[in-house]
């Protein structure tokens, strides 16, 4: 479902370098946008398979369930934890349910999408055409002490926690469903879209072949 490395600090010194640019204002939170050079950086990164849709991101309070398919070729989400406002243990939730396709699903908790990206969604993934894999029961228990909304918003989706630890690299399908866990303040981390499979997204370093 989701694979992880430790990378050292000098990877996140060059990521807060970056954040001292200009960003751009979205309706989703704050972005840095990423170009193939610039992941280059970062050996262990399959950055043959970058796609340029990638950015650091800063955002206030959790990501609701979204798939990461901004461009045809993504299929892959490499994140990057950078920081958080407040000490506490951060996570993300990968869901088994997927659609081949970007969507974001705000249901009832958004009034107005006007601003919001293309395939914005104000169905639950259960009720929304293109989802795979959807139950006709309740959340799942492992998952409910993650969630950041209302269980009735997840109704008929399974899956699983991914941590969210700082000094830690994350890869997993930018087509499974997938949204943050609970969080207390804002938090801040890098996504990387690739367009080979989430199990090829690093690069196996010497130590590791050694």
């Amino acid at each position: 479902m989701f694979k992880s490395i430790n990378i050292e600090q000098k990877y996140l010194n060059i990521l807060n370098e970056k954040i001292k640019e200009e960003p751009r204002k979205t309706a989703s939170g704050t972005l840095w946008i990423l170009d193939k050079e610039f992941v280059q950086q970062f050996p262990f990164i399959n950055s043959d398979a970058f796609v340029p849709c990638s950015n650091i991101f800063k955002i206030g309070n959790s990501y609701k369930p979204h798939t990461d398919v901004f461009l045809p070729e993504v299929q892959t989400n490499l994140l990057i934890p950078m920081a958080s406002e407040y000490d506490e243990e951060l996570s993300m939730i990968i869901f088994d349910q997927r659609i081949e396709d970007r969507g974001t699903w705000v249901w009832n908790t958004v009034d107005d999408i006007s601003n919001y990206p293309p395939k914005t969604h104000t169905t639950r993934p259960f009720e929304t055409e293109g989802v795979e894999g959807v139950t006709n029961k309740p959340i799942s228990d492992n998952l409910k002490p993650y969630l950041p909304y209302d269980e009735d918003y997840f109704f008929g989706l399974t899956g699983h926690v991914m941590p969210w630890k700082i000094g830690e690299a994350y890869s997993f399908s930018a087509r499974n469903i997938h949204c943050s866990g609970k969080q207390s303040g804002f938090k801040m981390g890098c996504s990387i879209r690739l367009s080979c499979p989430w199990h090829e997204a690093f690069v196996p370093q010497e130590s590791e072949i050694l």
